[in-house]
C-alpha cells in the first residue's frame, strides 16, 4: 500500500500526487503538497486541482463579456529591456552624430530648439516622433539637444513631418518640396526664432493657410505700410526734382513753403478784422 512520502498518510485515507522532489518523484497528500509545493508531475489525467476564482474572473463570467486578453507582464518588461539597450547602445556609439560646430554650419543656430517646437505644436511626445519618422527615441533625444545626425535622411524626413526647415540650404533635389521658412536672427545668438509664412513677393503662402496666425498677418500689414510709405516718398522726391527755378523764386517770395503747409490760413481772423 502506498503511502504519502512526508507524513506516511496511506492513500486509503488520502489522495496522493505524484510530485518532484530533491529525492526524485515520489508521492504525496494533498495537505502535504501545499505545504511544501513541489512541482506537480501532470500525466495528462481528468483529475485538476481546483483554483479558487478570483471576483473579476466571476464577474466576467456573469457578465456574459469573457476574459479580457491582458498583455503578460514579462512582454512589457522585454520590450522596456530591449529599448533601453538600444537607447544605450545609441547613447554608446555617438559615431553617427556630431556635436562640431564645422558640422553644424549648415544648420540654423537654433535648429534644435525648431525640431522642440515642432513637435510640441503638433502635441507629439519625443517617442511618437521617433515612430512617424521610423527612428529610435534616442535619436530624437539627441537631435533635441543639438546633436547632428550624418546621415541627412533623418533631417529631411523631421523637416517634412514637422513642416519646418533645420538647414539654410535644401539640396537640389529637395528644393521642389514646399518647407515652412525658418528666418532666424544670427546677429543676436540665443534670441527666439522667428517664422515667417511671407513668400518673397510679399503675400501668404496659402498651402499653410491654417497655420496662419495673428502675427503673420501684422507682418504683412506692416510690409504693405511700408512699401506705400517708400512708394509716397519716392513721389514727393521726383515731384521737387520738377521744380524750375521760376517755380522756386515765386516759393520764396511767400515765404518758406513747409510753413505754409503746416500753418493753415485762419479765415475767422480776417472776417474779425472786417467787422
Amino acid at each position: 500500500m502506498e503511502e504519502c512520502f512526508k507524513c506516511h498518510t496511506p492513500e486509503t485515507r488520502a489522495i496522493l500526487f505524484e510530485v518532484i522532489s530533491p529525492e526524485g518523484i515520489v508521492k504525496v497528500c494533498g495537505k502535504c503538497y501545499g505545504k511544501e509545493n513541489f512541482p506537480l508531475v501532470n500525466k495528462g489525467s481528468s483529475f485538476k486541482i481546483y483554483k479558487e476564482k478570483s471576483v473579476y474572473e466571476r464577474m466576467l463570467k456573469i457578465s456574459g463579456t469573457g476574459s479580457r486578453k491582458i498583455e503578460p507582464f514579462e512582454i512589457k518588461k522585454q520590450d522596456f529591456s530591449l529599448k533601453r539597450i538600444v537607447n544605450e547602445n545609441l547613447e554608446k556609439n555617438l559615431n553617427d552624430f556630431s556635436n562640431n560646430p564645422e558640422d553644424k554650419k549648415g544648420f540654423f543656430y537654433n535648429f534644435h530648439w525648431i525640431v522642440m517646437r515642432g513637435r510640441r505644436n503638433k502635441h507629439l511626445t519625443q517617442e511618437q516622433l521617433a515612430d512617424a519618422i521610423r527612428e529610435p527615441e534616442r535619436v530624437v533625444k539627441l537631435i533635441e539637444k543639438g546633436y547632428v545626425p550624418k546621415d541627412r535622411s533623418i533631417i529631411r524626413r523631421i523637416e517634412e513631418f514637422l513642416n519646418v526647415r533645420l538647414r539654410r540650404e535644401v539640396p537640389e533635389n529637395e528644393k521642389a518640396k514646399y518647407f515652412l521658412i525658418s528666418k532666424t536672427h544670427e546677429s543676436t545668438e540665443g534670441k527666439d526664432m522667428e517664422s515667417s509664412k511671407i513668400n518673397s513677393e510679399g503675400y501668404l503662402d496659402i498651402k499653410e493657410g491654417r497655420n496662419i496666425r495673428i502675427s503673420d498677418l501684422q507682418e504683412l500689414k506692416k510690409m504693405k505700410e511700408r512699401e506705400i510709405f517708400d512708394l509716397s516718398r519716392k513721389k514727393i522726391d521726383n515731384k521737387r526734382d520738377d521744380f524750375s527755378e521760376d517755380d522756386v523764386e515765386i516759393i520764396d517770395e511767400f515765404g518758406d513753403f513747409e510753413e505754409l503747409i503746416d500753418e493753415p490760413y485762419d479765415f475767422d481772423k480776417e472776417e474779425r478784422g472786417n467787422k
